[in-house]
């Protein structure tokens, strides 16, 4: 029998209410301090290696395999490592398992993306389109309008209770709503570890696309870690309930999301033991 869609304690998007005019810097400002020191000596160690992307590329495979995991796509380093090795970029293969090939995807999107920052393109429509293009060319979501925007209504729900949790922004207001989330990642003055949560969950509610939101919002919060020399967030399974707490929350208590990510960044820490680079414990 079919049960129709509960939307009794669905949250709506909040119209009209970004970019925020204030944050309460009092709650934020430990865990701002301690990540900011953080930072410093970060800043200090890659300027201290000859090669900084010796760290950067097994990074960004991390990333992959862990965000992709999150949405039920299941791959290793050593497979990520072993595809590349055999195919490389423009030589893939459809022999290997899916979830493979979607992975590696998400290594070169962002891979892409970060280039394209360095090159000194602002984060724009095109950028994000492409990106999300990229990334959900093969595979599960490659039926779901890779590059563009939704054109009907989505919503965030428990599909086993049938329950809307969170109902997106109206495509109608899409285009809208991307404007300011662009001129906020571009120019806004709000310091770069709070400006960075804030981004990240104004575009998981804005949820612009079809399908592949979570994996494309986490790959833009880790460009921009990387465009500006901040530890960047892998936000593992075990923080996975933390994460969702977190962009859940946002707007009852902050340091949930806040503190989700740096507790992410001390991740960070295993690969600069891995490379005997020395910090301050």
């Amino acid at each position: 029998m079919y049960k129709p869609l509960n939307f009794d304690d669905a949250v709506q998007y909040h119209y009209n209410q970004f970019p925020p005019q204030s944050l309460d810097y009092a709650l934020l400002m430990p865990s701002l301090l301690k990540a900011t020191d953080a930072l410093a000596r970060y800043d200090q160690m890659l300027k201290n290696m000859h090669n900084s992307k010796i760290l950067l590329a097994p990074l960004r495979n991390q990333e992959a395999v862990i965000s992709s995991r999150m949405e039920g796509t299941i791959s290793t380093m050593d497979e990520i490592m072993q595809y590349e090795a055999d195919y490389g970029e423009g030589n893939d293969s459809t022999e290997v398992r899916s979830d493979i090939v979607e992975t590696v995807l998400y290594q070169r999107a962002l891979k892409n993306a970060q280039g394209a920052i360095e090159d000194g393109y602002l984060f724009n429509k095109f950028l994000l389109k492409t990106m999300h293009q990229q990334l959900l060319s093969y595979g599960r979501g490659a039926n779901k309008s890779p590059g563009a925007f939704k054109h009907e209504q989505n919503y965030l729900a428990d599909k086993g209770k049938r329950a809307i949790l969170f109902v997106p922004i109206s495509p109608e207001k899409l285009e809208e709503g991307l404007d300011k989330l662009f001129n906020y990642i571009n120019y806004d003055s709000t310091p770069i570890l709070a400006k960075t949560a804030v981004s990240h969950l104004e575009f998981e509610a804005l949820h612009p696309f079809q399908d592949g939101n979570g994996r494309v919002g986490r790959l833009i919060m880790f460009k921009e870690c990387l465009k500006y020399n901040i530890v960047p967030f892998i936000i593992e399974e075990n923080l996975k309930l933390f994460y969702y707490r977190g962009l859940k929350e946002w707007y009852n208590e902050k340091r949930y999301l806040t503190d989700t990510c740096l507790t992410a960044q001390d991740k960070y820490k295993a690969y600069l033991d891995y490379f005997r680079i020395p910090y301050e414990k």
